[in-house]
């Protein structure tokens, strides 16, 4: 069952627009009701606005564990594909 760290985040927070920073902007993830339909960006700091979004929530590991046992089914982990929000420094 694959879940994504937004995903958790946003499950731990109850909310459904959350972020979380490195040095030059944030990773961030706008999920529609249930947490489906996920919008992965990133957003340098001055693009985005801090008022729309949690920032770096902590993890609630027992909604999260909920959350995917209800929510997600079985994958065969080998053939899971990362999610690549950015792109490296040397690809830009």
């Amino acid at each position: 069952k694959t879940v994504t760290s937004l995903e958790c985040m946003a499950v731990s927070s109850k909310s459904l627009h959350v972020a979380f920073s490195d040095s030059n902007g944030y990773y961030t993830g706008d999920f529609k009701a249930n947490y489906k339909e996920p919008i992965y960006k990133y957003l340098s700091n001055t693009e985005i606005n801090l008022n729309d979004y949690i920032i770096n929530p902590k993890y609630d590991y027992e909604l999260i564990y909920d959350y995917v046992k209800n929510n997600k089914i079985s994958e065969n982990p080998h053939g899971v594909k990362p999610i690549y929000i950015k792109k490296i420094g040397v690809e830009k």
